[in-house]
């Protein structure tokens, strides 16, 4: 067997024990603050659903586009089981696929100790923890895409609905994939450099914010669509120094990204993921005054381009490996607020 390949191996089963790490923190997470809206609202749908008739359950539940993790909720009521062990399953599942599609991506050469643990701080801790819907259907997102790419089409659809099942917000990667795959390589670059506007458009017109909606659709997806176009999120009911400070803090990598993606247009670097990178940061740059959708798609984005870097060939090792420890500090600063929080330390 060759060295490479030995280190491959070896190598590989951090992709289970790093998933199974995770996996055990949701698991003793058992009473999150209200604060942690997404991970709260799970533990209390295991309590409305003690009480409910399937024929309630379905009544409750086709109120929302994706309905997929609540009705594994329902049948781990029904079966007894507490939720947090549910939620550890999903974790393993996100974490094992964003890792192993990941490893697929970078082949046997690239996939060493030094690769996994960048990817790993890639990864969005509150988004896993506490988002738990989002980064799971972009995690079967990441997959669908790679059995597409390799012209496993049934597999990629079957997928791709659960995904939309997870999280309606699956939706936004079907054009994606088809803008990446179909239009050509200079085309794309032209329109991520168009992109940029979504900077400056901020400063020359309003949007139409809302503190609510007075006449939503009856339709749950589009009701769901009015809601985070037209409504202030989380951003809106900070400071402008919270923002400026919670901005540095979530998406200052993104600047690395920017760099990166200019490094590729100079080279035309034609990798069709590299390609896909393009396409998700020319929706993130047109969509950036949404900071809540932006922030979303930037859980694909980080992972997917922290691929991209360790996969390119002319980038010096000592840039990736600065990158590299800026991550480290970043996801170090993530669990310390995570927990901060979660425990009200």
């Amino acid at each position: 067997m060759s060295q490479i390949n030995k280190f491959y191996i070896r190598e590989s089963y951090l992709i289970y024990i790093i998933p199974a790490i995770f996996a055990l923190v949701s698991l003793s997470i058992t009473d999150p603050p209200l604060i942690y809206d997404d991970l709260y609202r799970f533990y209390r749908y295991y309590e409305i659903f003690k009480e409910f008739s399937f024929q309630e359950f379905v009544d409750y539940i086709k109120e929302f586009p994706d309905y997929l993790l609540g009705l594994y909720v329902y049948i781990f009521v029904k079966i007894g089981l507490p939720v947090n062990i549910l939620l550890s399953i999903i974790t393993f599942i996100t974490t094992f696929i964003i890792l192993k599609v990941s490893v697929m991506i970078l082949g046997k050469e690239k996939t060493n100790f030094f690769s996994i643990a960048f990817i790993t701080t890639a990864i969005s801790v509150p988004a896993l923890l506490s988002g738990i819907r989002n980064l799971h259907s972009i995690a079967l997102v990441y997959l669908v895409i790679y059995f597409y790419l390799n012209n496993k089409y049934l597999k990629s659809i079957f997928l791709y609905i659960v995904s939309l099942l997870v999280h309606f917000s699956s939706l936004i990667y079907l054009p994606v994939i088809l803008f990446s795959v179909n239009v050509k390589l200079k085309r794309i670059h032209f329109f991520w450099l168009i992109s940029f506007l979504g900077f400056v458009l901020p400063f020359i017109m309003t949007y139409p914010f809302q503190d609510n909606i007075n006449h939503l659709s009856t339709v749950p997806i589009i009701r769901k669509i009015q809601h985070y176009t037209f409504t202030q999120d989380y951003y809106f009911r900070l400071t402008d120094v919270k923002i400026i400070l919670v901005s540095i803090y979530k998406f200052s990598w993104y600047i690395f990204l920017l760099v990166f993606l200019h490094f590729q247009c100079k080279n035309k670097n034609e990798n069709i993921w590299v390609k896909i990178l393009f396409t998700v940061s020319i929706l993130m740059n047109l969509i950036f005054t949404y900071l809540t959708i932006f922030e979303r798609i930037s859980f694909f984005a980080k992972i997917l381009f922290v691929v991209c870097l360790i996969k390119d060939n002319y980038i010096n090792i000592k840039i990736k490996k600065g990158i590299f420890v800026y991550f480290i500090i970043l996801f170090i600063f993530q669990l310390l607020l995570y927990f901060k929080g979660l425990f009200s330390i």
